[in-house]
């Protein structure tokens, strides 16, 4: 699967920085910077896991940044990270009063 993603070509109607790049008449980029730069973001959400905070945004963060610098990017590809943000965020609310009367009814 990596070397299936490796090979495929540079889209230039792709939904990141490299395509608008290369559209404003820029050089085609390399695919390593995505992965470098999702590595040093993935780096950063790990240091705040350690530390107790929770990272579900930073991990979110880490995806954002791969498809925003990377050779391929679709509209689907940040639609996943807005519904995964958002899905991050209502496990990080407190359970109203209403779903605390759901669950002490379930067996």
């Amino acid at each position: 699967m990596i070397e299936f993603q490796l090979r495929q070509p540079f889209r230039t109607d792709a939904l990141s920085w490299p395509a608008a790049i290369h559209s404003l008449g820029g050089p085609k980029l390399p695919t390593w910077p995505a992965f470098l730069l999702a590595g040093a973001t993935l780096a950063l959400a790990l240091r705040g896991q350690v530390t107790g905070r929770p990272g579900h945004a930073r991990r979110l963060a880490t995806w954002i940044v791969f498809v925003a610098f990377n050779k391929q990017a679709f509209a689907n590809y940040y639609w996943l990270a807005v519904g995964l943000l958002c899905a991050s965020v209502a496990l990080l609310l407190p359970p109203s009063r209403s779903d605390a009367g759901i669950a002490g009814r379930i067996p």
